[in-house]
């Protein structure tokens, strides 16, 4: 659809600027190999939208507490509620915890918009007093 100078320059979920295109689009992804900008028609286009995020556990700071709370080791799954960006709202999500290959993924109701690799995670209680910690996002769906 047109060319970009860099894809430093582009973030998910941003306007892009096409010329002579009438209706606004966004950028819903970035392919480093092939230094392409993916984009799509309207701010909602369901590409815009993840479903869930993965973080490596190792890479994981646990801040509120000495590792993991317990009930996510014990039943390697936990209701939460997360943030992707600074001054979003606390939304809720199901944690859980793979111990074969060291992946951590929080599951999103309702999906979450614009979660990019590269942004940080963070979990907390369910009463949203208490910061589990947070890490950064490695993958997403």
């Amino acid at each position: 659809m047109g060319q970009h100078d860099s894809l430093s320059f582009y973030t998910i979920g941003q306007g892009a600027r096409i010329s002579g295109a009438s209706e606004r689009y966004y950028v819903v992804d970035k392919n480093i190999d092939t230094n392409d900008v993916i984009v799509a028609q309207g701010k909602d286009h369901p590409a815009l939208f993840s479903d869930f995020v993965s973080l490596r556990m190792t890479s994981f700071e646990w801040v509120s507490v000495s590792g993991p709370p317990a009930e996510l080791l014990e039943a390697l799954k936990m209701q939460c509620l997360c943030r992707v960006r600074y001054r979003q709202s606390l939304e809720p999500c199901t944690v859980t915890l793979n111990l074969e290959t060291g992946y951590l993924t929080a599951h999103f109701d309702p999906p979450q918009r614009a979660t990019t690799v590269g942004q940080i995670l963070a979990l907390y209680s369910l009463d949203g007093e208490v910061c589990y910690g947070g890490g950064m996002i490695e993958a997403r769906g």
